[in-house]
């Protein structure tokens, strides 16, 4: 099918400024319009703050409460007056509403699901959760997740090992994410440890900030700087309070590579991740990264050659990793060259846009 007959909504249970999942969808959309395709996009949620699609993808908000029992209704009415020739539900909020509306209509088109969360506690999946996937699964053209990882956990554990699931590894911008061309940050002060993403429970920051309270006990100067927004900010600032810590929360920003330039040191302390874009784009900034080893964060740091890997949760591990790395500028220079050639050779944005127009553009062809 030509490119310029595609057609694609992305249907969304919901979308945070800022977040790996909506920077990523934008960058996907913004390269695929330019290359001929339409995109369009179903927003399942009130949440007013997103980033601007203006000139590259219409909006659609479908307001609706929880177990609304119309949803459906609406989004086959959405889908008919759209007409697009893919439907992409995007993570598991919006799965089960888009395939139970496309089987309504006549023709249908084809839909992809894709996978790009990552559960806490693998052994804990819920029997509903199975069942759900196991019967949505054959009702969906074709099925994705952006990690290995988490391709093993749809096999696995939620019982989808006859489907074919293929993996289409997120990518980054690495000229735009590029090193400062002036070399590491060199103002004296206070080692800067920071991260980017929303304030939330599974982003764990809690962790940077202990890790750090417990460098400074050891001699190190460290301050923490977060860049977004989220429901556990007071909880941040009690913590930073408590431990002493110097803490900067910016909020959101639109300027990420220039907050990441401003660092000596990047953190990953979630819970759970699937294909970590914040990580990726530290790395091609050619940053020391300290992380935890979850879901698909080994795989995409070269089996963690390229990052300082800590088991999740442990605050000792992470704080002698920033230890280590806050007292010997020339081993975060070091891993940081790794870390950009890493992002260089496995995790271009073009492979990735390749592999979406495909994806858009033969929604059929089943690859296991």
């Amino acid at each position: 099918m030509p490119g310029h007959e595609t057609h694609v909504l992305h249907v969304v249970r919901t979308l945070g400024k800022g977040g790996g999942l909506e920077r990523n969808l934008y960058r996907i959309v913004a390269a695929l319009v330019r290359r001929g395709q339409r995109h369009s996009i179903a927003l399942l949620s009130d949440f007013p703050d997103i980033i601007d699609f203006s000139g590259l993808a219409e909006v659609h908000r479908i307001s609706t409460p929880p177990n609304d029992p119309w949803l459906v209704a609406k989004l086959r009415r959405l889908i008919t007056r759209l007409g697009p020739t893919v439907l992409h539900a995007r993570n598991f909020g919006a799965w089960p509403d888009v395939a139970v509306a496309r089987l309504t209509l006549w023709p249908r088109p084809p839909l992809i699901f894709s996978y790009h969360g990552m559960e806490a506690d693998l052994s804990q999946v819920p029997l509903k959760h199975r069942l759900a996937f196991q019967g949505l699964a054959p009702l969906t053209t074709r099925i994705f997740a952006v990690s290995a990882a988490a391709r093993r956990l749809l096999q696995e554990q939620y019982g989808l090992a006859r489907h074919p699931i293929e993996v289409i590894g997120n990518g980054v911008d690495t000229d735009r994410y590029a090193p400062d061309p002036a070399g590491p940050r060199r103002t004296p002060g206070p080692l800067i440890f920071g991260s980017t993403g929303r304030l939330h429970e599974v982003k764990n920051f809690g962790m940077m900030i202990e890790a750090a309270a417990q460098a400074r006990r050891e001699g190190l100067a460290v301050e923490v700087h977060l860049a977004g927004e989220g429901y556990e900010r007071p909880k941040l600032e009690e913590l930073a309070a408590k431990t002493g810590v110097p803490l900067r929360l910016l909020g959101y920003t639109e300027d990420v590579p220039g907050f990441l330039r401003g660092l000596d040191v990047f953190g990953l302390s979630s819970h759970s991740e699937a294909s970590p874009n914040v990580l990726l784009e530290a790395m091609a900034a050619g940053l020391p990264a300290i992380a935890t080893d979850v879901g698909g964060v080994t795989e995409v740091t070269d089996e963690g050659r390229a990052v300082r890997l800590v088991p999740k949760g442990d605050v000792a591990a992470m704080s002698a990793a920033l230890l280590a790395l806050g007292r010997d500028p020339a081993a975060r220079v070091a891993l940081g060259e790794r870390a950009r050639s890493n992002v260089l050779e496995r995790h271009s944005q073009a492979r990735m846009f390749d592999a979406y127009q495909h994806l858009y553009e033969a929604p059929r062809e089943r690859r296991g």
